[in-house]
């Protein structure tokens, strides 16, 4: 369903920014819900991968400062250090 998705956004280009500008408009849900759609679709280890995982560590940076509940930023956190390390591949 992902690449669906992807595909009807007009490529991981065209999510990526919509997923970007709700990021700063600090619509954060939406913003995550949209660069997951991006992970998901990505051949692992691909460029469109890599964009994907750092957009998404910045989502969830933010998700993570915004979350006043300690458990749930340590949830947010592990993401974040998953998709800093995936982009880097």
């Amino acid at each position: 369903m992902s690449s669906e998705i992807v595909g009807l956004a007009g490529g991981p280009n065209g999510i990526l920014q919509r997923a970007r500008a709700l990021l700063d408009a600090g619509q954060l849900d939406l913003a995550l819900t949209l660069v997951q759609f991006a992970v998901d679709a990505a051949a692992p280890g691909s460029s469109d991968a890599a964009r994907a995982h750092t957009l998404r560590a910045e989502v969830l940076r933010a998700k993570e400062r915004a979350e006043p509940s300690y458990m749930a930023q340590g949830i947010y956190r592990s993401f974040r250090l998953l998709s800093e390390e995936s982009s880097k591949l």
